[in-house]
């Protein structure tokens, strides 16, 4: 084997190596979204047995509270979830990357042409797999912008003594 084709195999075995580090920079940012989520989902359930349990009387503005906090908490939840499935469709594919890594290196060293198909196959399920991810991820992020609202609108349309008032479109 010459210097110029061991650096094709090289190369051709490489090609992955884009998606793989693609993938990590997104699993990495996923993953500090899906921390602060899991902070908050703590905050709420803190905040909620504090306002249920504290001691301190009953008010309106406690009672307004509790009523948002049992709403987000299953959105929040359902958000949390989301993420969830697309940190694992991101790993899935960082996997299957590395896989398509392997079957470079076996297809060039036996010459199957069999291999080199499942070469194809493999790196276009892990692409499928990145594009679940990125749907994934997009959806959370419109259910995150319908819990801001949600909160926005509900603080928005208490009047200063606590009682409801007229909720905002």
């Amino acid at each position: 084997m010459s210097v110029a084709e061991t650096a094709q195999i090289l190369q051709l075995i490489l090609a992955p190596v884009v998606m793989l580090s693609a993938c990590g920079i997104l699993v990495s940012g996923l993953l500090g979204h899906y921390q602060a989520i899991n902070d908050r989902l703590r905050t709420l359930t803190r905040e909620r047995l504090e306002l249920l349990f504290g001691g301190a009387t009953p008010d309106r503005i406690a009672h307004e509270r509790l009523e948002e906090i049992d709403v987000q908490l299953p959105a929040l939840l359902r958000r949390h979830l989301q993420v969830r499935n697309a940190v694992l469709l991101f790993y899935t594919a960082i996997a299957i990357f590395t896989g398509c890594m392997l079957a470079i290196a076996m297809a060039i060293l036996t010459g199957a042409a069999i291999l080199a198909v499942g070469v194809l196959l493999l790196f276009l399920g892990g692409v499928v797999l990145l594009l679940l991810a990125a749907l994934s991820s997009a959806l959370e992020i419109r259910m995150s912008h319908e819990a801001v609202r949600y909160e926005v609108d509900r603080v928005a349309g208490l009047k200063r003594d606590g009682s409801r008032g007229t909720e905002r479109p």
